[in-house]
């Protein structure tokens, strides 16, 4: 007996069946609904390596300068593992250096004691193995003491290196640190035989006294259980792209480009070159020569001129004669015969008076 289904209906089981199959052969498909309300979470940005107790290790290169490779530890005590008893260390890889034919490898270790649920503890040590030859190490900060071929105690087991405030890797002193105090930070560097371009550090393991809120003891130690790089990867992940869908470009309308007015330039006024006014040119005064004895009775050297003689004064213009009239040739005649007449008349009257 067959069954028939409409188109509409075959369409849906069809899509149906497209999507499980999806969902099996891409898992992250299938999830990907739900991580739509997280997608301003930050993701995991590195991967944890597989590790076990016994094996958790890390490497570095030269591709490697400055990447934190994060370590962290879990707790024993008298060989049983104390949940809560806890701690991690950050592995700053800051390169290789050759000295003398060997080479110096050096890090920078930040130590955190995380334990929780009831349990505190002091981290008081850090060791690990080398895969190259270990001739010598150093520190300073945190812990101030390094230890070649040393061994952490509650059947932990040796160590080619380990560091702490103490004199051997079985004790702490009185340094580390504690649960509730913060990060603790030191720097140490590993001597290593001949030329070393590639490190791996193993069988990492920490050491804890002061342990309170279990009956099994005071002292302990921790493996590392796995080991992650926090820091961004250089490479990133290689996830397909997502196809946008095909979505035409949506093209402006084009708009003619607005040319502004042409607005002419502005020509800032001519102001005429000011002509400096033309100083005469200033002649220095002539200095007569110096005589023994001056022409015109100045000092020798005397700038001032000699004093100019007063002019001579005018004399009087002569009043100028006033011409004699000289009479007239008649007149004279006439003057001449009165003259006559008169002496002959007073003549005449002396002799009639002497008779």
């Amino acid at each position: 007996m067959s069954i028939f289904l409409s188109p509409t209906k075959l369409l849906i089981c069809a899509g149906i069946l497209s999507l499980s199959l999806l969902s099996i052969a891409n898992p992250a498909f299938a999830n990907n609904g739900k991580n739509n309300s997280k997608s301003n979470t930050t993701p995991v940005v590195a991967p944890t390596q597989p590790a076990t107790p016994a094996t958790s290790s890390f490497t570095v290169g030269l591709a490697d300068l400055g990447k934190i490779f994060r370590v962290n530890f879990d707790g024993n005590v008298g060989t049983q593992s104390v949940a809560g008893l806890s701690s991690f260390v950050d592995f700053t890889f800051n390169g290789f250096e050759t000295v003398a034919g060997n080479t110096i490898a050096k890090f920078k270790a930040v130590l955190d004691d995380t334990s929780s649920g009831g349990i505190t503890s002091r981290v008081t040590g850090l060791g690990f193995d080398t895969s190259s030859n270990l001739v010598r190490s150093s520190a300073s900060g945190l812990f101030t003491s390094a230890h070649l071929d040393g061994a952490f105690p509650n059947q932990f087991g040796n160590v080619d290196v380990c560091f702490n405030a103490g004199n051997t890797c079985q004790g702490g002193g009185n340094g580390g640190i504690s649960t509730s105090g913060g990060t603790g930070t030191f720097d140490f560097s590993l001597t290593l035989a001949g030329a070393v371009n590639s490190l791996t550090l193993s069988n990492l393991g920490v050491r804890y006294q002061s342990i309170a809120g279990t009956s099994l003891g005071t002292s302990g130690t921790g493996r590392a259980t796995s080991v992650t790089v926090p820091n961004p990867p250089t490479t990133p992940p290689t996830t397909p792209p997502t196809t946008p869908p095909t979505t035409p470009p949506t093209t402006p309308p084009t708009t003619p480009p607005t040319t502004p007015p042409t607005t002419p330039p502005t020509t800032p006024p001519t102001t005429p070159p000011t002509t400096p006014p033309v100083t005469p040119p200033v002649t220095p005064p002539v200095t007569p020569p110096i005589f023994d004895t001056p022409i015109d009775g100045t000092k020798p050297n005397d700038p001032t001129p000699p004093p100019t003689p007063p002019a001579p004064p005018t004399p009087p213009k002569p009043p100028t004669p006033k011409p004699t009239k000289v009479p007239e040739p008649g007149t004279i005649a006439a003057l001449a015969l009165v003259s006559a007449i008169a002496v002959r008349y007073r003549k005449q009257r002396d002799t009639e008076a002497e008779i």
